[in-house]
């Protein structure tokens, strides 16, 4: 059923994916896709008469944000916090400035976390380019 509750009709399945593409488009898991619109962060925007999820390509998009964003240690409730977030800054103009001002403090905090995770990441790929170096410097040496 679509989000307004029917059925997506023949013309609108030939546009859309079963659960299964859309995991695989999206470098997930049926599971976690699954876990994901449990979680509220995504739901298919239509089902087959047999109660199968069809999402259409602005559905993966998001599974492809939510996996991106889960390489900062973000739980599933951040996670949904964050798109919300990203979502309502999409057009200021229509929040009264509290809002904003929460927007905007949040923003900064969620941006901290990235910067911190790309710290994580940077360090994790320099102890891995260390450990190649010392592979191959070992290899050369046994290969003798």
């Amino acid at each position: 059923m679509s989000p307004e509750g029917h059925a997506a009709s023949p013309s609108e399945q030939g546009a859309l994916l079963h659960i299964g593409d859309a995991a695989a488009r999206a470098e997930l898991s049926v599971r976690t896709v699954r876990a994901y619109e449990e979680a509220g962060l995504v739901r298919p925007s239509a089902r087959t008469n047999g109660g199968f999820r069809l999402y259409s390509e602005h559905d993966v998009d998001r599974l492809v944000e939510v996996r991106r964003m889960k390489g900062l240690a973000l739980s599933l409730g951040e996670l949904g916090e964050l798109l919300g977030l990203l979502k309502r800054s999409e057009a200021p103009e229509l929040l009264q400035q509290a809002e904003v001002t929460f927007v905007v403090d949040s923003l900064y905090r969620y941006r901290e976390r990235a910067d911190r995770g790309i710290e994580r990441l940077e360090q994790a790929l320099a102890d891995a380019r260390e450990l190649h170096r010392r592979v191959v410097q070992q290899l050369a040496t046994v290969e003798r």
